[in-house]
């Protein structure tokens, strides 16, 4: 089980050096705003775009908005219609409880992931499994966090996998040292020699 935040202060919630696995914000505000997509990857290294009708200028958004102000359940289908053909990746339908039926009615016989809002602490959603889905849910608010952002809890491993890590940077030395330690010898000790051959 993973943490997600998401806002629509990226920078703000930065700023405050707070940090989860995931962060989600909306697809308008990383272009030509206050941050880059690419600046909030650095500092997050996951970051998902939600579009909320406010457009998309990247084509990146793999999450749709549903809720009053932002999309209605009836646009989520050509919206995931143009994002499948376009490439985009676990594509996912954000709404509240009292929202699934008319989404899953929209959707028809789309596979597509859910994340469903109740703000109010509950994690478990009927008729969900508890615990293994759906792919995640907001359980609380700025207010209960105590800065502007929700937390989300993601369930469903498979979905919005981290991406792999980076090989560690450093003299090729450093690479040859650790490719020589194996598991049948002290690797520590075996580190602390080749570390100390390069001093």
């Amino acid at each position: 089980m993973r943490v997600m935040l998401d806002t629509d202060t990226p920078t703000a919630v930065t700023n405050l050096k707070v940090r989860a696995p995931i962060l989600a914000t909306y697809a308008d505000l990383v272009v030509g705003g206050a941050v880059t997509l690419a600046e909030l990857e650095r500092e997050w290294g996951q970051v998902l775009l939600i579009d909320r009708g406010l457009g998309d200028p990247l084509g990146k958004a793999s999450i749709i908005d549903i809720e009053r102000g932002t999309h209605a359940a009836t646009d989520a289908p050509a919206w995931y219609d143009r994002q499948h053909a376009a490439g985009v990746h676990y594509l996912t339908v954000y709404a509240n409880r009292a929202s699934q039926a008319a989404v899953n009615a929209a959707m028809g016989g789309r596979q597509f992931y859910r994340w469903i809002a109740t703000l109010d602490g509950t994690a478990h959603v009927p008729p969900y499994a508890a615990g293994t889905a759906p792919a995640a849910v907001q359980i609380l608010g700025a207010t209960q966090l105590g800065f502007h952002a929700d937390l989300s809890l993601v369930l469903e491993p498979w979905w919005q996998p981290a991406p792999a890590a980076a090989p560690a940077p450093g003299p090729a030395w450093v690479k040859d040292a650790l490719a020589k330690v194996t598991d049948t010898e002290n690797e520590l000790e075996l580190l602390a020699k080749l570390l100390a051959a390069h001093q």
